[in-house]
């Protein structure tokens, strides 16, 4: 039985990675591109006068970015030592490896949507609001809270870990108030 399931998750993952490569090496029918979507997508949309449209596509690259990262936490928050055990074999370096995989990918959904929000500023030509957004998200707030965290409330590495989660998760929801508000859209057009 063993070696059936083994042999049958061999065959379906070089499957797939097969189609990964087929997808992404640019020559067969359908292409795809690693490239920030969002910022070509309302940087096209926004010079063919549809406003609209892209804030429609923002919307949608948001939440296929949401799908694949919260995917991807799913396997982080639940197997972390394995992946952390690909890279190493020291069992202090696999306790924190994989304790930070598990509490970082717990923000993994908010880091989707931040992300794609802000490269929909980018692709409107606004790059204030990003750089506003990360100085006040990760000078003002991550630092600040790593140390506070890991010294005054002795948590160590987990309260660093902790920072960069709620920081990431901060400058999504701000991201996505201020993409709301629409003001990127009159900046543009």
């Amino acid at each position: 039985m063993t070696g059936a399931a083994v042999a049958t998750n061999i065959g379906r993952g070089l499957g797939c990675l097969y189609a990964l490569y087929y997808l992404v090496n640019g020559r067969g029918r359908i292409a795809l591109r690693w490239r920030s979507a969002a910022a070509t997508l309302v940087g096209q949309n926004l010079g063919a006068g549809k406003p609209e449209r892209a804030e429609q596509s923002v919307w949608v690259a948001t939440k296929y970015n949401v799908l694949f990262l919260v995917a991807i936490a799913v396997a982080i928050v639940g197997f972390p030592a394995p992946l952390v055990g690909i890279f190493t074999a020291d069992m202090e370096a696999l306790r924190y490896g994989a304790d930070c995989l598990r509490i970082v990918g717990y923000g993994y959904g908010f880091y989707a949507v931040g992300l794609i929000m802000m490269q929909a500023f980018n692709g409107a030509g606004d790059t204030v609001t990003p750089t506003w957004l990360n100085a006040i998200c990760f000078w003002l707030l991550q630092l600040p809270l790593a140390y506070a965290l890991a010294e005054w409330l002795a948590l160590g590495p987990h309260g660093v870990f902790w920072a960069a989660a709620v920081s990431e998760s901060v400058l999504a929801v701000l991201a996505w108030w201020v993409f709301r508000r629409g003001t990127w859209k009159l900046n543009a057009v």
